[in-house]
């Protein structure tokens, strides 16, 4: 098996003690049994192992395959996190003895046919700076592999006869990546056409099919005014569209203060959203619903700036590039969003939550370390919480907005 990367990857170095956030930071940290008992019995000093005895709680969960949750302190932090945010068990005992999850974040894995594809999260500061740095665009790089791995030829023909697109998965990738990157399309456009490709994707049912798919698709990536003028046509009702795809997010993120442990610098973000946008809201008695209202002048305002800042363009690339090699779109193995249409759907719905929410918060700043700071936090409170993103989905489809007329609010708007 080939290990493939995009190129940024193996830069990738942890910012340690830097991070202004941590990995552990407000998020659930699930633990699987060999890294738990290894942890459980490891010989160490008094304070540590008082640590390790009240710091993971049992998971009875049959439906699982972890079998332990770490516990965060009060505060959101891991209970090994020293007043200098590094590891203390780590310092003490050693790299090896961290939990998979402890090691390998914010690093990024999946399975194709006969190739691991490595990437990193945006919920990790470092590597929205490593995106910034790549003006001329992300590719897909081999990377040296420390062992040897092989995949069982029974098990690829099986996933081959589920999926006969498989038989095509790197052209299919390179077709998506080659539309998602063709700048001389706007972003929001390039969004639509890859929609335009996902449909017909979703129909292939034979390999012959997806051959066909392909050799159809090519022209997608020319450019062409006749499908410029088509992709314009899509950009209709402004009004219509901020209530589809401008204030659900607003509402989501400000939803987020009422979590149990909400994330205070997300909060203090959304502060300034709101202040930017001079956003008003509106409670029912018992708070199960909330109205948003905006100024959308300031809205068209923050999203005009945020266009024209020199980086923006092809960071939001880069950002969305780094986007669909994380959830192997337009083909999955193993995703939790079924089927390349409700897929594209997903890759629409994140876009629109790093379109809205970081225009809005970059709306009176230029500089990149805040560029930095609200994509991470998006990315570490929205586009991470995969249950959440499921019921945007769910919801979207109910109202039956699942067409390219709806979708083309979410990134156009």
């Amino acid at each position: 098996m080939k290990h493939v990367a995009l190129d940024y990857f193996p830069e990738f170095k942890c910012l340690a003690d830097k991070c202004n956030y941590t990995c552990c930071y407000q998020w659930r940290i699930d633990i699987k049994k060999p890294d738990y008992m290894k942890v459980k019995n490891l010989r160490t000093s008094k304070e540590t192992k008082e640590k390790i005895e009240h710091c993971f709680k049992r998971v009875r969960d049959d439906s699982t395959p972890y079998y332990a949750q770490m516990v965060l302190k009060e505060d959101g932090y891991c209970p090994f996190l020293t007043e200098q945010k590094m590891c203390s068990l780590q310092q003490e005992c050693g790299y090896n003895v961290l939990p998979e999850v402890c090691k390998v974040f914010p690093r990024l894995k999946n399975l194709a046919p006969n190739t691991w594809e490595h990437s990193c999260s945006t919920g990790c500061e470092r590597t929205v700076e490593l995106l910034l740095q790549r003006p001329e665009g992300l590719k897909l790089v081999q990377i040296p592999s420390d062992r040897e791995e092989y995949m069982k030829k029974e098990f690829l023909q099986e996933k081959l006869d589920q999926m006969p697109a498989l038989h095509y998965y790197k052209e299919i990738q390179i077709l998506f990546m080659g539309i998602l990157q063709n700048r001389k399309y706007s972003m929001a456009h390039r969004m639509l056409l890859m929609g335009l490709a996902a449909r017909d994707l979703d129909k292939v049912k034979t390999q012959q099919e997806a051959l066909a798919f392909l050799q159809k698709s090519l022209p997608l990536l020319q450019y062409s005014t006749v499908m410029e003028k088509k992709l314009q046509e899509l950009q209709n009702n402004t009004v219509a569209g901020m209530e589809i795809a401008l204030k659900p997010v607003l509402k989501q993120a400000i939803l987020h203060r009422n979590q149990p442990c909400p994330d205070r610098y997300f909060l203090d973000a959304i502060d300034e959203v709101n202040k930017n946008l001079r956003v008003e809201m509106q409670h029912n008695k018992d708070d199960s619903q909330v109205h948003v209202d905006l100024d959308v002048e300031q809205y068209f305002l923050a999203q005009k700036n945020f266009w024209s800042l020199e980086y923006t363009p092809y960071f939001m690339e880069n950002l969305m590039v780094n986007t669909m090699i994380q959830m192997q779109f337009p083909l999955s193995w193993g995703r939790e969003i079924k089927g390349v249409w409700d897929a594209y759907i997903d890759l629409c719905m994140q876009y629109n939550i790093f379109k809205v929410l970081v225009a809005s918060y970059m709306l009176n700043k230029t500089e990149i370390k805040d560029l930095v700071h609200i994509v991470t936090l998006c990315s570490r409170v929205l586009v991470h919480n995969k249950s959440l993103r499921v019921k945007l989905l769910e919801a979207w489809k109910e109202c039956n907005w699942d067409n390219m007329a709806y979708i083309a609010y979410l990134v156009c708007i």
